[in-house]
């Protein structure tokens, strides 16, 4: 070693560095100058996104082989991959192509299927193929979801930015102050009302016990003068029968002429005398009964309960009015991006919230995936048999309704979510900034492809008043369409809606 030159210990140290960066180069790009091992696997796929040949294919994150092939058959994607030896593959196992982040290498995953099925061989195909997700189309469909949002805050401000519906709000209010108003009134005269009947009452027992009074003594006066005129009488009994009877022949004479009109004087005398006792015997009934306190008339003399039902009925009304002021409104516009099955999922809640410690939810939802049809599409080549499983999925709308309970921190819901029973729970964090939801529905198992209830785990963390980001994992219980999401919304409440009422009229003019 001492002998050799530089020049040669140079060519030397270069030939290593050549040699070592060729083996790396062959080690991490997969190339081999000897013919795997292993048995081939195909299957089909309209679109694969950039996955070329010798693509890693992965069982559960694992490198189980490497694509050998790409052909186009019938326009589509034929994908020929040789699987590792010991690798088992089941005939209900699913490719999808995937990659390491938004930005990373792809790769063609492939679940391992059920125990039940059975392995499959080489040159067997994969009967389900799902299609990778299109981000050209996903972002496609964000701008549309954008758009859509425009529209609906557009129609928002005209329902009730214009000038008809501002009148008629305040119309509405001045409305409700006039009511307030004449209630008010109503009580302070009929006060005054029912204060005047007692003192007119009042003034009615004084009067009549005022006559029986003054009566008393004339009429023993008059008793003692009849006494003094019978003692007179018999003195002079005689002589004045006898003019008597003179007097009653002229008076039998006169009564023929006038019979018939003194019964009818007498006959309405009569009428009037028994009025006159009726009525005095009716006024000392209801004078006895109000001071009994008996009837209408003598509970409000002697019982307090119209007072009182004045001021329960002023208690109430500050009641209603203090619960007014306290019921809120929040509308709330939400959109989430699903992974699991490559869409968008979109939101619209009002949340009706008369109380702190409790709400009711309002909802409805913009569903990818709330119907699924699968078809299956059989193609021969080469005398060979393919069988791919086609799944569409179609957008719909569904509708949440929720009566919520807050304890502290912790939010318990149950009610109808996405069309079926559910429930769920939410922990407030920062001053309800920062909230922890977890939901669970679909207990009879109606999605496609499920085997266990529908759960979603997430987290809301509103990053100013109006503007929310969330993110989580959906359906973790089912293999098939799990996954995790994210998205962001906006919300508004009730206050804003008076702080833009008072706001766009004056931008309208300008």
């Amino acid at each position: 070693m001492k002998n050799m030159s530089a020049e040669l210990k140079v060519g030397l140290f270069v030939i290593f560095v050549i040699l070592t960066l060729s083996f790396m180069t062959f080690k991490v790009g997969g190339f081999s100058f000897s013919k795997k091992d292993g048995y081939r696997l195909y299957a089909y796929f309209d679109n694969t996104l950039g996955a070329d040949k010798n693509t890693r294919v992965k069982l559960a994150g694992v490198n189980a082989g490497i694509i050998e092939n790409i052909d186009i058959v019938h326009g589509r994607a034929k994908l020929t991959m040789r699987i590792d030896p010991g690798v088992q593959i089941r005939s209900d196992a699913v490719a999808s192509v995937r990659a390491l982040g938004l930005l990373g290498d792809k790769y063609v995953s492939i679940s391992r299927g059920s125990d039940t099925a059975s392995l499959l061989k080489d040159g067997d195909t994969i009967g389900s193929a799902r299609q990778p997700t299109d981000y050209d189309t996903l972002v496609s469909n964000l701008s549309d979801m954008s758009a859509k949002f425009a529209v609906l805050a557009d129609a928002l401000n005209r329902s009730i930015g214009s000038d008809e519906s501002q009148q008629a709000i305040i119309e509405s209010l001045k409305n409700i102050k006039l009511i307030t108003e004449h209630l008010d009134s109503a009580i302070t005269v009929n006060d005054k009302k029912l204060g005047a009947l007692l003192d007119r009452l009042s003034n009615l027992t004084d009067s009549v016990s005022k006559i029986v009074d003054e009566d008393r003594e004339p009429l023993s006066k008059a008793i003692s003068e009849f006494s003094s005129f019978s003692e007179v009488l018999n003195d002079r009994g005689p002589a004045l029968m006898e003019e008597i009877s003179g007097v009653a022949e002229d008076l039998r004479s006169f009564l023929k002429e006038v019979r018939k009109p003194l019964l009818v004087t007498a006959k309405n005398l009569e009428k009037g005398s028994g009025r006159i006792e009726s009525t005095l015997q009716s006024i000392s009934r209801v004078t006895d009964k109000i001071d009994k306190g008996e009837g209408t008339l003598g509970r409000l003399v002697t019982d307090d309960s119209l007072y009182n039902s004045v001021d329960k009925a002023a208690a109430g009304i500050s009641r209603q009015i203090d619960k007014v002021n306290k019921f809120r409104i929040f509308m709330e516009f939400k959109s989430e991006s699903l992974t699991g099955i490559g869409r968008a999922k979109g939101y619209f809640n009002i949340k009706l919230q008369p109380r702190k410690e409790r709400y009711y939810l309002f909802g409805v939802v913009q569903d990818p995936v709330s119907s699924i049809s699968s078809d299956e599409i059989v193609t021969t080549e080469n005398s060979i048999t393919t069988r791919t499983t086609r799944t569409t999925m179609e957008t719909g709308f569904e509708f949440t309704a929720l009566y919520a309970g807050r304890f502290d921190d912790v939010v318990l819901k149950i009610g109808l979510i996405e069309n079926t029973f559910g429930f769920g729970a939410d922990y407030h964090l920062i001053d309800d900034r920062l909230t922890f939801t977890a939901e669970a529905w679909d207990f009879d198992r109606d999605e496609e492809g499920s085997r266990y209830p529908h759960l979603k785990i997430g987290a809301d963390y509103r990053l100013m008043k109006h503007i929310m980001l969330s993110t989580g994992y959906d359906n973790p219980l089912n293999e098939k369409y799990r996954g995790l999401f994210f998205g962001g919304g906006i919300r508004f409440e009730d206050e804003d809606l008076k702080t833009l009422l008072g706001v766009l009229p004056s931008l309208t003019i300008n």
